[in-house]
């Protein structure tokens, strides 16, 4: 078996501290000096385990496939209204870490350490929940490690000063993010199904995703003039992009590259070609409005040149052609604003 990225974290943890056994997740026992692991329930039945330098793992076998390959849209006509599309609960936003704000956070006098102690009870109630109390106690210890940077710090959310995040919580939630855990897949599968969202995840998922938007945009990226994500799509899925009067949201996180190399070596039968910017008004130079920011450097995965698109981003279908038994699905960035307000 393959262990998680946070898993892999617990036995280093164990290894540094000279523990010979250390529990992870789904009942299983490593021994951690004798590269072996067991059923806690069935100690006599073992498997040997095999140690593999993290930078080779990192680089070379651990592509990330579902971050990077799961289908991440929503399509609307260019005449819906924000009334009219997907909303949660009659909140008039595609946006979920916003619809957080505004129901947890706005008119109260929460700070980050605030929304970070929040996001830790999340993280713990959710883990639990999905089978995975190990992990979710490895990420909520990271967490707790940097909740004092935000005890004077709160969320400044208006149209012209966006929500100065303190870096350390930041990084720290961007490095949470790319680790391969439960915690990034439950996040972007609620996302990317807005419309079934319940009270109960808006306050389990939504500090996090809040922080990490927040943080998305204080450090946002525009000299990245293209980006590529590779997919493998059902012929159903790909009908979808056929229609250029559509606009197509991306609702959750949305992992790309900006190296197409990385993207094609998933074996997925798509390719997505996203342009950030686009030609203004006739003559006027190239422009690109924000959409996501550069997260190479903070990634746990900084050979994928990471570019993380921030949630409800808004494309244009520029055209879809398949060659060489491939689909090749060219978007560009939107002129019309997202499921937000612009900043």
């Amino acid at each position: 078996m393959k262990y998680s990225d946070v898993s892999n974290e617990i036995l280093e943890d164990a290894f540094t501290r000279n523990v010979t056994e250390v529990e992870i997740d789904d009942g299983y026992i490593v021994n951690v000096i004798s590269y072996f692991q067991y059923n806690k329930r069935d100690k006599e039945k073992k498997w040997l385990v095999k140690c593999i330098p993290s930078e080779c793992d990192h680089t070379m076998n651990h592509q990330r496939q579902d971050r990077f390959s799961l289908p991440v849209i929503q399509t609307f006509t260019q005449s819906e209204s924000r009334d009219t599309a997907l909303c949660l609960e009659g909140m008039d936003s595609l946006r979920f870490p916003d619809i957080y704000y505004r129901r947890e956070v706005e008119n109260t006098s929460k700070t980050y350490a605030d929304i970070v102690r929040e996001a830790i009870q999340g993280i713990l109630k959710e883990g639990f929940n999905v089978g995975k109390p190990l992990e979710a106690k490895w990420l909520a210890r990271q967490l707790r490690a940097v909740r004092h940077f935000g005890a004077h710090t709160r969320p400044l959310y208006s149209d012209f000063h966006y929500r100065d995040v303190p870096d350390e919580i930041g990084q720290t939630c961007v490095y949470l993010y790319t680790k391969e855990c439960f915690w990034y897949k439950l996040i972007n599968s609620a996302m990317r199904n807005l419309n079934t969202i319940t009270n109960a995840q808006l306050k389990t998922l939504g500090p996090f995703a809040y922080i990490l938007d927040s943080y998305l945009h204080c450090i946002k990226t525009t000299n990245i003039a293209r980006v590529y994500r590779g997919l493998d799509l059902t012929n159903e899925q790909l009908r979808k992009y056929s229609n250029k009067e559509l606009l197509y949201y991306f609702t959750s996180f949305t992992s790309t590259t900006w190296n197409r190399e990385n993207a094609e070596k998933f074996d997925g039968n798509t390719l997505f070609i996203i342009d950030l910017k686009f030609d203004s008004i006739r003559s006027r130079p190239v422009t690109a409005r924000p959409c996501g920011a550069n997260i190479s450097s903070m990634s746990d995965f900084p050979t994928q040149e990471e570019f993380l698109i921030w949630p409800a981003t808004a494309f244009e279908l520029i055209s879809h052609i398949h060659e060489n038994n491939k689909h090749i699905v060219h978007f560009r960035l939107s002129r019309k604003k997202s499921g937000a307000a612009e900043f």
